[in-house]
């Protein structure tokens, strides 16, 4: 069975510009047989997870039946990530639904203007 990840994002803040780019990192226990991190965003309004990338299969065998995976992500903010909650879930194949998850976030992503002087 997967264990619950290790999620984070960096910088930390609770708001950022658009166009700046955040550091998405997840780690797990995926168990055994090995499995994979999948790190995602979902709406604050919606239960819909859009998925941002996953892990090969699992990378450490650590020689007492569990095995991990991990993830980094460099992702670029957008206007439309603005309320957006980042995530991360573990899962083997014998992991159930809900799969284990962490989740980080609403994100307020500040607009930024170009002025032009003529």
């Amino acid at each position: 069975m997967a264990d619950i990840p290790e999620f984070t994002i960096q910088p930390a803040n609770t708001t950022l510009e658009e166009y700046s780019a955040v550091n998405l990192s997840c780690s797990a226990n995926v168990g055994r047989p090995g499995g994979i991190v999948t790190i995602w965003k979902r709406s604050h309004i919606s239960d819909e997870r859009i998925q941002l990338g996953n892990s090969s299969s699992s990378v450490t065998d650590t020689g007492n039946c569990s095995d991990y995976a991990n993830l980094l992500i460099t992702y670029n903010l957008s206007r439309s990530d603005h309320g957006f909650i980042f995530g991360c879930t573990s899962k083997n194949k014998h992991t159930n639904d809900p799969a284990p998850s962490k989740e980080v976030g609403p994100r307020t992503i500040l607009c930024k203007y170009i002025v032009i002087l003529l």
